[in-house]
Formats: structure tokens, sequence, C-alpha cells
């Protein structure tokens, strides 16, 4: 019986994190950017055939940024909860956290020009070529992405079907 229970918080604390994924997809413009910024990136590590430690190196930031975002819009509402008048301490809660997403996207950016870069210059030079398989693969991520970002500039997730603030569908209660 205590594992079915276990089970049920265990379920209820992904569905949680789930639907707060879900919210920020559907909220925030910045972590819907972030997403588009790691399809280009998984788009780059095919098209230079990044393999191992060096992956393992790209994959790394991606979940840091996703991780920062999502920090970010959680401590921005936190703070706009408690304040709704402009106070100069809400003022620098909302730019260190921002600072902080700044200066790890800047990070990722040069560890992605440190890996990328020499990949790029042999795949150019002829060194480095593609498959017909790899090609179409490579077509079909760069079609993915560039509907991903047409999506996010013309129309971002409705918030239509979204259980009403407080409800937690997983709840047993009012059954």
């Amino acid at each position: 019986m205590a594992s079915d229970s276990k089970a049920q918080t265990i379920a209820r604390s992904f569905y949680c994190a789930g639907e707060g994924i879900v919210s920020l997809i559907r909220t925030e413009r910045n972590f819907r950017i972030d997403v588009g910024a790691a399809i280009l990136v998984g788009f780059m590590a095919c098209l230079t055939r990044t393999r191992g430690t060096d992956l393992a190196i790209i994959v790394t930031p991606i979940g840091i940024m996703l991780a920062l975002e999502a920090f970010n819009s959680a401590l921005e509402s936190a703070v706009d909860l408690v304040s709704s008048d402009f106070h100069v301490l809400a003022k620098r809660a909302k730019d260190f956290a921002a600072g902080g997403v700044l200066l790890m996207a800047s990070a990722s950016v040069v560890i992605g020009a440190l890996v990328f870069l020499p990949r790029l210059a042999l795949l150019t030079s002829g060194y480095l070529s593609l498959s017909e398989t790899q090609a179409a693969w490579l077509a079909l991520f760069a079609a993915a992405f560039l509907l991903f970002c047409a999506w996010c500039i013309v129309h971002p997730l409705s918030s239509r079907g979204e259980d009403l603030p407080g409800q937690d569908p997983l709840s047993k209660e009012g059954e």
C-alpha cells in the first residue's frame, strides 16, 4: 500500500514538472527561443557528426540554459506575486537572475564555437562528407527547426485547456 502511495507521489511530481514545462513554453518567449536554439544546436551536432565527449560538452549547457530560464521565470513570478509596486530590491532580484541567464548564454555560445567551428571547417573543406541518409535527416531537422521558428513568431501556444490555478487534476479531492 505504501509503495502505491509513493508511486502516486512520484507520478504527481513528474506531472507537475511537465505542467511547468508546458507553461514555460506557452508563456515565456525567451524559453521558446532557447528551445529553438537547442534544436539548431542539435542540427549542427548532426551536421558535424558530433559524438561522445563533444556531444556531452554541447548538451550540458543546453540543459543548464533551459533550467536557468525556468528559474528566472519562477523568480520573476514570485517577485511579481510579492510586490506589485515597483521596488528597487525587486528590480535587483529580477536583473540578477536575468544577468545569470545572459552569462550562461554567453558561455554557451563560446562552447558551441569551440566545438563546432573546427568541425564546420572540416565540412566545408571537403574532409567531412555526408551520405544521402545523413543529408535527408539534416533536411528533416532543418525543416522542423524552420517550422518551430515560424510557430514561435506567429502563434505561441494558447492557454486553452489549462487547469484552473491551484487545481491539481491528479488530486483525489472532489470525487
